[in-house]
């Protein structure tokens, strides 16, 4: 699926391939996006948000493109978060291993989360049960997330994904399943694991 920027196109250009849309992974952004560009494409999304009557929780840095392209787009992600008073998703386990550069734009706030967890494609061969249940018997504690991606394996999502088999519609259709199984609930009480909302981290941080 295809979009273009919010922000006017000849704005931030620097975001747009030639194809006229954003590019289509990390790697492209990673070495074209102007951070200043990137920023104002940034802000001109979550205001689009308030305006549709969304109030959003948190901001996600799909695919970690806002985390690893380079320090000055890292930071323009969490001074946006602080602005907006929106929690950002990195994690602990991401700074322990960071170059300086991206550590030094960190403060106590911006990173709550221990570790971000996330099936890969070799997890997904050898059993999307398996992986999970193997993740949430061994969490440490603190708030821990766990990317899932749920779908039905339809007609349209089948269509959406026909050229993409990772986090395709079989893949989503097993995490919908897993999720909502009574087996995946008896875990969570079984590991005496708390589930939390976005929006109850937002209040934690911000509404003091």
């Amino acid at each position: 699926m295809k979009w273009g920027p919010v922000a006017p196109v000849n704005e931030v250009s620097s975001l747009v391939g030639a194809d006229g849309y954003l590019y289509k992974d990390c790697t492209e952004f990673a070495k074209y996006a102007d951070p200043a560009e990137a920023k104002k494409e940034l802000k001109a999304q979550i205001d689009l948000a308030y305006e549709l009557g969304i109030v959003p929780t948190h901001l996600d840095s799909h695919m970690g493109c806002l985390i690893f392209s380079s320090p000055e787009i890292f930071e323009a992600y969490l001074e946006l978060g602080r602005a907006y008073k929106i929690p950002v998703m990195v994690d602990r386990f991401f700074m322990k291993v960071a170059s300086p550069a991206f550590k030094a734009l960190t403060n106590q706030a911006d990173v709550l989360i221990e570790k971000i967890y996330t099936a890969s494609p070799e997890d997904y061969a050898d059993g999307m049960d398996s992986y999970y249940k193997k993740v949430i018997s061994n969490l440490s504690s603190g708030i821990q997330i766990l990317l899932i991606h749920t779908a039905y394996d339809d007609a349209e999502m089948q269509a959406l994904t026909i050229d993409h088999p990772a986090w395709g519609a079989s893949w989503r259709q097993a995490d919908f399943d897993f999720f909502t199984s009574e087996e995946c609930g008896d875990l969570l009480i079984k590991e005496n694991i708390k589930l939390v909302t976005w929006r109850e981290i937002q209040n934690a941080i911000y509404s003091k």
